[in-house]
């Protein structure tokens, strides 16, 4: 906000001094100078007007038929008028226009009065940024508008009008129009609206039968208590047919007047008020303001016809009393039922008190649909427990069962994980809710809140869902995450076993009790301690391997995921994620301390980074929550090699905690247990941790939200189903059900799935079987014509295997390459070996379809699948996939990256699957056979713009070229790849729904030249920063690229970075924040000019630049003998070590490092990674200090004055642009550069200094002699001084009948001046 703040400081100092230093004026157009409207003028002569100009009018509005906009807009400009239409928006970049003089505009007004522009039903007269019509403008539009019957809203923006002359014409407008429903009014007086200027309006609406919406919001001022009690008596009459009323400032006593209206009121259905007395008033006392909302809500409490309130608060008090007739209070039901609209404009609430007092009604109240919490102040940064408020309102929102539509707008607390977390949490209990408005929040996860309410759009899941039961979840899930030799599989079959043991009743008894005692037994030896049975021998995992059993009531499923890296690419495929389904899932993190191969423990820091890239697994793959975050706990195996060295096992815990502490946000540990030490052979050990996952999954399955019932009965038929396959192998029954199979075996049995209506029930079943993949119980796609009821034997029994032949593959089968391709025959000939062959081939093309909806795999061609997960090949070097030359085309690049990369991943199998997404996307389009991959690239064509889509593991980066204009490649960037990328990555089954990627810009140069990704590591902005350089800097604002591997030092323009619209969309932002901190001062902003007077600011910033940088040696008042001589021009100072220039004379100093500035006539800029060499002055030296250190600060505020520092490269060397905005008045606007008044420099100058202040000719010979003295005999050693400074002695070509010159040039302006033809060679 401080930043925000000090730009606008600068704007308008900015215009002052550029008006004032360089005579320009671009002050407001005058009114037009019309003549006076003759008093005997009607109308009936307007229609008559005719003008040699009518054909074009006629014209322009037969062209406003062809398209749909938000309305005509007339404005005032000097000589004449000028009509605007936005074609598709108000902000949309086509704009239909006229212009014309006093003649069309009285045709014109003819038209207006003979209802002619029929093909547009709204106009507003003035803009609210730009043209404002005076009263004359003001008095023609109205009789103009009286007998007009086409336009049905109008907006009035007026200047230089008093209250009662707009009064009175709006008076005469209400009274003798038919057809406006719709009137806005806007006035720059700021005049207090009083009881005559509000008689005339209640008069037109007295007289009035059509108007619906009155919206008196911009007129400026408040209404006073007579007038806010004059304007109601019209609406308490019950032939009112106002149905929108909307007032910006009024007292108390205002608010009491609205209050009684509302009793009677019928026809009022939405009201808005600003209660301005009681924001700004510090001495106010409550219980006397009080009365106005007492008042409110007494009438709130009997009022059946309004729908919509929004209003200021100010107290917890107000919002209490407020807010009584909306919740059920001492067990009375809720008063008023009919409100479905609150709005909270920009409120004060009381702190913890007024938010536990909203929280209250959003629990309790059932008729809100809409709730807006606009900029509330308990919800945005200032307030110290902002994170906390805004989670007591989500968790309000939780049980609400009303609310469609709820907005967080600007407020900026609303973000980090907590909050994300506990609102993805909400979602999954409040099901009725369509809507969540977060811009200006900050929020970095909004993607996904959007990616889960656009599903339940699309099945309109609060229709589908009511009257459906829930249950509490009965089934819960284990996952045996870790790398190869990590112990999963040996540890999952001894819990399998101690499960069959538990349960046997007779069959082996006595084995039974020793099993029961030696886990109470903690002093026995490991031989004694060991149950002698059958050593397992075990084979690697293939895929997932999973065991079910039951224990109380409980299904529990332990999956075993394999921890080779072939198969990573699809473990994320069955992480579960929080749905319909209620899924409760724990994860255990197994990983070995012990070398399998030395015999020896590991590294600490080994095992500490396999850990942790389990946990970022964890953390990537699962849906983002607070309270349901995933439980994980952490195994170390092979305890029994390990377990005497109590040093290694404690820094083994050391390191453990150190993680869970990282990832406590993101993940859920067990605060009682740091690690299980275990060796999984051993059965007590194996029954320690099966009974912990017992007790842990109860208490994680009571604390889930309750799940739908349909759900849990599909997810019970299903197990037992599965079941029924597995009793009976011989049967040749495997887990595919067709859709129909599925509807009719598993969905009939369910009640709530069936319906009369045979394409609800559909939709019903599909949601169900939809929740149930999310979740990972099945494998479906709405898309998909089969149902796959068992993961586990997907994952393990088919793509296991398959993986598994495909990694070893016999050569004279020729099935797969590098290159990632295999033949479909081959295919089904590998699935046939593990489903029968005989009688599936419909089966086998469902699994091979299955694969294909799983992005596991893409149909190259009718005989060839392509799976990019087996690619080998990786592009050796980057090449565009076709031979242009780059001079004729624009580059554009973004990277996205992790937001939090120390916690979340990518993982394995997300590029992979990206590659088949947008192969699918693209398809059937005209991308065509330029579509190529390899294992971290992605290339093709479309439209004209190439692209290459490049994955380095951790970040992915995005490099296009094209012909087309920035802005279209921009738009395309924006719709077809990174939208594509973000919805792949919220996809809960195929993408990482707990990583959020933020965008970065590209170097262009850098997508140009095709640096390599490993050079490219610090070439990227964040959009962010580029905006903070702009609030810092100014419009012409650039960003400064370090060097790179061949590159070297540059800068662009962040207008250019960000592109046209992004750098609109910013400056419209930029206008909005004075306009909401100071409204007084926003009339006088003027926003249309602002817009369209910033390139010719630009425009004229640039030559500046260009004059002073070619004057700049006069400028600084040099001697004919520095100017004549051959060293750099342009010194400053800074302390030893620190580049920043130095603004202040610091006594005792006597060493400096001195910098020199690039001299280009571009525009002179300071020399990025400059070294420069130490320079010493004696104690009697101390005024040619002063006067080194004045000339670098007058170079710097000279081009800083024009608004042009940063685009001039010098933003690295200005300490900060507030000081330099003071320095300017030092240097530039007093004649003594050192006087009295300027405490900048003088405070801690020594005495003589003070004494004699300005410079004089002689300290300005003595610092030039000093400085050729120090620079001659460097710039004799060329390569010793380019190093240096990074400058080289160039002559500039005459300009006009001048001589050359000499000048000192870095290496980019000395290229361009090549390039410009400009330096002599």
């Amino acid at each position: 906000m401080r930043g925000v703040t000090a730009f606008k400081v600068w704007l308008f100092s900015f215009w002052t001094w550029f008006e004032a230093f360089f005579s320009v004026s671009w002050s407001q157009r005058p009114p037009l100078d019309q003549a006076s409207i003759d008093t005997s003028l009607g109308v009936e002569q307007l229609r008559s007007d005719e003008g040699h100009h009518e054909s074009e009018l006629t014209a322009f509005f037969a062209s406003l038929a062809e398209d749909i906009g938000p309305g005509l807009i007339y404005c005032p400009v000097k000589d004449g008028f000028r009509l605007s239409f936005y074609v598709g928006a108000a902000d949309g970049s086509k704009i239909k226009e006229l212009s014309g003089g006093e003649q069309t505009h009285r045709e014109f007004l003819a038209a207006v009065a003979s209802s002619k522009v029929a093909s547009c039903e709204r106009i507003s007269i003035g803009s609210k940024f730009g043209k404002r019509c005076n009263v004359k403008q003001l008095e023609e539009m109205v009789r103009a508008l009286v007998p007009n019957s086409n336009f049905k809203e109008v907006s009035l923006y007026i200047h230089g009008c008093s209250l009662l002359q707009m009064a009175e014409c709006v008076s005469n407008l209400l009274s003798g129009n038919k057809a406006i429903e719709q009137l806005d009014l806007s006035s720059d007086s700021h005049e207090v609206v009083g009881k005559e200027a509000a008689e005339l309006l209640a008069k037109g609406l007295r007289e009035n039968r059509v108007l619906k919406r009155l919206d008196l919001r911009s007129i400026g001022g408040l209404v006073d208590d007579e007038a806010m009690e004059v304007l109601t008596k019209p609406l308490k009459e019950n032939d009112s047919v106002l149905q929108e009323l909307l007032v910006w400032k009024i007292t108390d006593v205002g608010l009491e007047h609205l209050g009684v209206m509302l009793g009677t009121n019928t026809s009022l259905k939405r009201l808005k008020y600003w209660d301005s007395n009681k924001a700004n008033d510090p001495t106010r006392r409550d219980e006397v303001y009080m009365r106005g909302y007492i008042s409110l809500s007494e009438t709130l409490c009997v009022n059946r016809s309004l729908e919509s309130l929004e209003c200021t608060i100010t107290s917890s008090m107000e919002l209490k009393v407020l807010l009584q007739p909306l919740m059920p209070t001492n067990n009375k039901p809720q008063a008023n039922t009919t409100l479905t609209e609150l709005w909270l404009w920009e409120s004060r609430i009381g702190g913890k008190e007024g938010v536990d007092i909203l929280a209250d009604m959003i629990r309790t109240n059932t008729s809100l649909l809409r709730l807006t919490l606009w900029e509330m102040r308990e919800l945005r940064d200032s307030d110290p427990d902002a994170v906390e408020n805004v989670v007591a309102i989500l968790e309000a929102l939780k049980t609400n069962k009303s609310l469609k539509y709820v907005s967080f707008f600007g407020c900026y607390s609303v973000g980090g994980y907590k909050v994300l977390g506990t609102m993805m949490d909400m979602l999954l209990e409040n099901r009725q809710l369509e809507e969540i408005r977060l811009d200006g929040t900050g929020l970095g996860g909004s993607w996904y809140v959007h990616s889960e309410l656009e599903k339940r759009r699309k099945f309109k899941l609060w229709d589908l869902i009511k009257g459906m039961a829930n249950v509490s979840p009965k089934s819960g899930r284990v996952f045996l995450c870790g790398n190869p030799y990590a112990g999963k599989t040996t540890l999952r079959k001894s819990m399998k076993l101690v499960d069959e043991l538990d349960n046997k009743q007779s069959s082996n008894p006595s084995l039974r009790k020793r099993v029961k005692n030696k886990f109470n037994d903690k002093f026995k030896t490991k031989k004694e301690s060991k149950i002698s049975i059958p050593r397992l021998v075990l084979e690697r995992t293939r895929g997932i391997e999973v065991d079910y059993v039951e224990c109380d009531d409980i299904s529990i499923s332990i999956w075993d995921m394999a921890g080779q890296t072939d198969y990573h690419s699809f473990h994320d495929l069955v992480i579960p994620n929080l749905s319909a389904d209620g899924s409760c899932s724990l994860f255990l993190v197994t990983c070995n301390p012990w070398d399998k191969d030395s015999l020896q423990k590991r590294k600490i820091s080994d095992i500490k980074e396999e850990v942790k890239y389990w946990l970022r697994f964890i953390a990537s793959n699962t849906r983002r929550s607070w309270a349901y975050r995933p439980h994980v706990s952490i195994v170390m195996t092979h305890f029994d090699h390990w377990k005497t060295q109590a040093d290694f096992a404690s820094r083994i815990e050391d390191v453990v905690e150190e993680l869970k502490l990282e990832f406590q946000e993101v993940l859920d540990f067990d605060p009682k247990r740091e690690i299980f030490k275990v060796d999984g052979e051993d059965i007590t050990h194996a029954g320690g941790m099966f009974d912990f996952i017992k007790v842990h999954l109860k208490l994680l399955l009571g604390r889930l939200p309750k799940t739908i019932k349909a759900c849990s009965e599909v997810q019970h038929l299903l197990t037992e189903w599965n079941k029924d396959i597995l009793k009976d192998p011989k049967a040749s029954k495997i887990p595919i059900l067709k859709w129909d199979e599925f509807s009719e075996k598993i969905c009939k049995q369910v009640e709530e799935l069936q319906d009369v209506d045979k394409e609800f029930a559909q939709r019903k079943q599909e949601f169900v079987a939809i929740s149930l993949n999310d979740g990972g119980h099945i494998m479906y796609h709405d898309e998909g014509k089969f149902v796959i009821t068992n993961p586990h034997w997907f994952c393990h029994d088919i793509m296991g295997e398959f993986l598994n032949r495909c990694a070893n593959v016999d050569s004279q089968l020729e099935m797969v390459s590098s290159h990632g391709m295999i033949s479909i025959e081959h295919v089904k000939r590998i699935l046939s070996d593990f489903i029968g062959g005989q009688g599936h081939e419909e089966l086998l093309e469902a699994i091979v379809d299955m694969m294909i909806k799983l992005h596991m795999c893409y149909k190259q061609d009718d005989k060839k699948i392509m799976i990019p997960s087996t690619l080998r090949d990786k592009s050796e070097r980057l090449n565009w996939p076709t031979p242009q030359k780059a001079t004729k085309l624009r580059h554009v690049g973004r990277r996205f990256s992790c937001k939090d990369v120390k916690r979340t991943m990518l993982s394995p199998g997300f590029f992979p699957r990206l590659q088949v997404s947008f192969f699918k996307k693209f398809q059937y389009t005209n991308v065509g056979n330029s579509y190529q991959i390899y294992e971290d690239v992605i290339m093709f064509i479309c439209d004209g713009i190439e692209v290459i889509v490049e994955y380095d593991h951790v970040d992915v980066d995005i490099l296009l070229r094209s012909k087309e204009s920035q802005d279209k490649m921009l738009e395309y960037l924006e719709n077809d790849i990174v939208r594509h990328i973000q919805d792949l990555l919220m996809n809960p089954t195929l993408g990482c729904p707990g990583v959020i990627l933020i965008e970065h810009i590209l170097r262009p140069q850098c997508v140009q030249e095709l640096i390599e990704v490993k050079y490219r590591k610090d070439q990227f902005v964040s959009i962010a920063d580029l905006e903070l350089e702009v609030l810092k800097s100014g419009f012409n604002a650039t960003h400064i690229w370090k060097a790179c591997k061949g590159l070297q030092t540059g800068y662009d323009k962040v207008k250019d970075l960000l592109g046209s619209y992004a750098w609109e969309k910013l400056l419209k932002r930029l206008h909005v924040e004075p306009e909401r901190h100071h409204r007084q001062m926003s009339h006088a902003f003027d926003q249309n000019d602002f817009f369209q007077r910033q390139e010719d600011i630009l425009e004229r910033q640039s030559n500046l630049l260009h004059e002073v940088s070619t004057r700049i040696e006069d400028l600084l008042e040099l001697s004919v003998k520095m100017q004549q001589s051959q060293v750099p021009k342009l010194p400053y100072l800074s302390k030893v070590g620190k580049k920043k220039l130095l603004t202040r004379f610091v006594p005792g100093l006597e060493e400096f490092e001195l910098h020199l500035m690039c001299e280009s006539r571009d525009g002179v800029h300071e020399v990025v990674d400059q070294r420069g060499c130490k320079v010493h002055f004696g104690s009697n030296m101390t005024r040619t200090v002063v006067t080194m250190l004045v000339w670098g600060l007058k170079t710097a505020t000279i081009v800083t004055k024009i608004g042009a520092h940063v685009a001039g490269g010098m933003g690295g060397m200005v300490p900060d642009f507030g000081e330099c905005l003071q320095a300017a008045g030092l240097v530039l606007d007093t004649p003594g550069l050192l006087d009295q008044t300027s405490a900048l420099c003088l405070k801690s100058l020594p005495d003589d200094v003070k004494l004699s202040p300005n410079i004089t000719k002689d300290d300005r010979t003595k610092a030039e002699e000093w400085l050729i003295e120090v620079l001659e005999p460097k710039c004799k050693e060329k390569s010793t001084f380019y190093k240096m400074f990074g400058l080289k002695k160039v002559v500039y070509k005459a300009q006009g009948s001048g001589k050359h010159s000499i000048a000192w040039l870095c290496d980019d302006c000395e290229k361009k001046g090549i390039q410009s033809e400009s330096l002599v060679m």
